[in-house]
């Protein structure tokens, strides 16, 4: 067998192949930002709101002793 004797495989299994592996890593990207999304605490709204009651609290005792 030579090197003139081998025939590479069919050019479809090929562009298959590269659009499957990027369409993968597509789809990791996007699912992975979607888990990262909806498993980490959203500590921004949750410290507002501690510091709001924490500020309303102190502010209704204020106005009591008053």
């Amino acid at each position: 067998m030579n090197e003139e004797d081998f025939i590479g495989p069919p050019t479809i299994w090929v562009v298959l192949t590269v659009l499957g592996g990027i369409a993968t890593a597509l789809g990791l990207i996007i699912t992975l930002e979607y888990a990262i999304r909806r498993l980490s605490p959203k500590t921004g709204s949750a410290t507002k709101l501690s510091l709001i009651v924490s500020v309303e609290s102190h502010l209704e005792r204020e106005f009591i002793r008053f």
